[in-house]
């Protein structure tokens, strides 16, 4: 590769082997870095999708969770509705003697 560059190189002054193998681990480096940036971006692409998937499941825990507790507190007034309730107690009313 090294060899492909310096023969290709279109300047007036001729490629060196230093300047070459330079180039090469530039570029290197340039790709690399970009894919480094590349490879960041999608993690926290993925740590987005994570928190707004943890949160919706919250949400829809937190619905059904509201909804038992409604389910709940409707079925132990239907239960209060049933229940038998007692006459009004009146203090001044006299007990008969027999049954």
């Amino acid at each position: 590769m090294r060899q492909i560059m310096i023969n290709g190189h279109p300047g007036p002054q001729p490629l060196t082997a230093e300047e070459a193998t330079q180039r090469l681990k530039d570029t290197w480096a340039q790709e690399r870095d970009q894919r480094v940036i590349q490879w960041n971006i999608q993690l926290e692409q993925e740590n987005v999708e994570l928190e707004e998937q943890a949160r919706r499941i919250n949400e829809e825990e937190e619905a059904r969770r509201f909804q038992q507790e409604r389910e709940v507190e409707e079925q132990r007034r239907e239960a209060e509705k049933r229940k038998a309730k007692l006459n009004d107690f009146d203090s001044n009313r006299a007990v008969d003697s027999w049954i």
